[in-house]
């Protein structure tokens, strides 16, 4: 991705959120982030200077419209970002 050897592993899933999202976003790119994602996602995408966009919870007709808008708004880059299993409801994306 960055072309290097460099790697970085974290013990748990919460220091990931946290230290993953700022070191390779910009305020170029754009996170487009499901809105029932866990509170260390949420505040990991805090921490970096990308735009952020929101999308109703598994709802892919948002996302999509979320989308458009990071790339009409000239996003380099767009991550999209959720939970694999929601943690506060336990169902998985």
């Amino acid at each position: 991705f960055h072309h290097t050897e460099d790697t970085i592993l974290y013990a748990a899933a919460f220091d990931a959120n946290g230290g993953v999202f700022e070191p390779l976003l910009t305020k170029e790119d754009a996170i487009v982030s499901d809105s029932l994602n866990h509170a260390s996602i949420i505040d990991g995408v805090r921490l970096c200077k990308a735009a952020r966009y929101r999308y109703a919870n598994n709802n892919m007709e948002e996302l999509e419209e979320r989308l458009k808008e990071a790339r009409a708004n000239g996003a380099r880059n767009i991550v999209i970002v959720t939970d694999g299993v929601f943690s506060m409801d336990g169902y998985v994306a």
